[in-house]
């Protein structure tokens, strides 16, 4: 029981002798807060991104890209003419006398 005195007594003289070190008595400061506003910042300006994305995502969707075809050369068909043909004028029919 004694060695449990000793022990307790001299833990409590180095207790003492710690407190009164110059150390202790030198003033703490606070922690910088500026990586929380940053942090903060940082999660406004990407939270958005994943609902811009989706947005353009689906509007990419809906319409279909526009994909140009190479320009098929046509055969040149054989031109036909048709021959003028004079309308027949027919004369007015004379009033039958009854």
């Amino acid at each position: 029981m004694s060695l449990i005195n000793q022990m307790l007594r001299d833990l409590e003289q180095r207790n003492t002798q710690k407190s009164a070190s110059p150390q202790a008595l030198r003033p703490q400061t606070a922690p910088r807060q500026t990586g929380s506003k940053a942090l903060w910042f940082w999660l406004i300006a990407l939270a958005p991104m994943p609902f811009v994305y989706l947005w353009l995502d689906d509007k990419a969707a809906v319409q279909p890209p526009v994909v140009a075809l190479p320009q098929a050369s046509k055969p040149q068909a054989a031109a036909i003419e048709i021959p003028a043909v004079n309308p027949v004028i027919m004369p007015a029919a004379a009033p039958q006398a009854s």
